[in-house]
């Protein structure tokens, strides 16, 4: 994550490029556009790679206190859910078994195609010198622009936050929640005086089940259920589309408030490409996940941009992301794409995509004193 000044860090991108079957015919890459990007993965590095480029670095960060966000983006079927957790079926109960894995990460065997969230949280597990034992995780799904609970049988939950009034996620819009207060002689005190903003403004997810993963066994359960409550279809560019957005969130309750959020974003799609301009319900899908994304851009194409209004609060997606995108947070930004001459004006549109986000400046701040630090200074006295 490349340094602007003592409080505050340039977002940190990375570009992978997934295989092409047919080399013949794939598009070159001006290596200008390339730049920006701190970090530029081939199709033959493997996982490992992956999360060592791209999220190990953050690790340390979150440790220290520090809000870290950690997002994969691109288009339909160009490997986004494979980075990030690994190819379908990884989890279940033969993962694990003598003849699945294939590589030893931070001391426990695992399947080498297992992605970054993942090996993070088996990172996070083995850190010494940390006396704690598990991580507090939540996992959630965006689905046509409502926030659902995956560890709660797709439950729906509220997004809330406070500007200058509270506002909170519904069907339709959103539900002003602000309390109408009057003084002693029954007269209506306006909004603004009586609205008091939290010490840190932003969005959060309202009544999402944590639940506890404390080794491999608990992380296997986890993820299970994230892959099979998951909203997700086939289509004629991606055999197991995600249509949703989906959030994890971690924790360290006994190290610090600090939280580590993991966001897979459903890829941009051309119905006409995909097929999906032929079934009612995955187009609506389709149309809400670009909406969606175009909101996403939207408020990167503003914060690149240095305008002072930020379009956060048009999407569930956005509120979500508010502390990540130029707020108080330690944020990746990780782009998949693919070479293949099909799909290059797609390519193209993510690529251009991260280097936008490269150009977004977030504040380096603690949540608070970390308990970590703490105890290492009470060691060294």
């Amino acid at each position: 994550m490349e340094k602007k000044n003592g409080h505050s860090f340039a977002i940190s991108t990375s570009l992978r490029f997934k295989p092409n079957d047919d080399s013949e015919n794939e598009i070159e890459i001006n290596k200008n556009l390339l730049s920006p990007f701190s970090s530029i993965l081939s199709p033959h590095h493997d996982q490992l790679k992956c999360y060592n480029d791209a999220c190990v670095g953050t690790v340390d960060q979150f440790r220290k206190g520090y809000n870290c966000t950690f997002f994969v983006y691109g288009q339909t079927g160009s490997g986004k859910t494979y980075t990030l957790f690994g190819p379908p079926n990884a989890f279940n109960g033969k993962s694990l078994e003598d003849e699945n894995v294939s590589e030893v990460f931070k001391g426990i065997s695992i399947p080498s195609t297992w992605g970054i969230f993942p090996r993070l949280v088996l990172h996070l597990l083995g850190q010494s010198g940390v006396n704690h034992s598990s991580v507090i995780a939540t996992a959630v799904e965006i689905y046509m622009d409502n926030c659902y609970d995956l560890m709660k049988d797709k439950q729906k939950i509220a997004v809330a936050g406070y500007g200058r009034s509270c506002k909170t996620s519904g069907r339709g819009g959103f539900i002003e929640t602000t309390q109408v207060r009057r003084d002693s002689t029954g007269k209506w005190i306006p909004p603004s005086t009586t609205v008091t903003r939290p010490k840190t403004e932003g969005y959060e997810m309202r009544g999402a089940k944590s639940v506890i993963i404390s080794d491999v066994r608990t992380l296997l359960n986890f993820m299970c259920i994230v892959e099979a409550t998951r909203t997700s279809k086939s289509h004629n560019l991606n055999e197991r589309s995600s249509r949703s957005h989906c959030v994890i969130t971690l924790s360290i309750p006994s190290l610090s408030p600090s939280k580590y959020m993991l966001v897979d974003l459903a890829g941009s799609e051309r119905i006409v490409k995909s097929g999906a301009i032929k079934d009612f319900t995955k187009a609506a899908e389709a149309r809400n996940i670009n909406t969606s994304l175009t909101s996403l851009g939207r408020c990167i194409s503003a914060l690149s941009s240095g305008n002072s209004f930020v379009p956060y609060r048009d999407s569930v997606l956005t509120m979500l992301l508010k502390q990540s995108l130029g707020g108080k947070c330690f944020t990746s930004v990780f782009i998949t794409g693919t070479r293949d001459e099909k799909m290059s004006s797609e390519t193209m549109a993510s690529i251009q995509f991260g280097m936008r986000c490269a150009r977004i400046t977030n504040q380096k701040q603690t949540t608070q004193k970390n308990k970590f630090q703490e105890n290492e200074r009470r060691v060294e006295g």
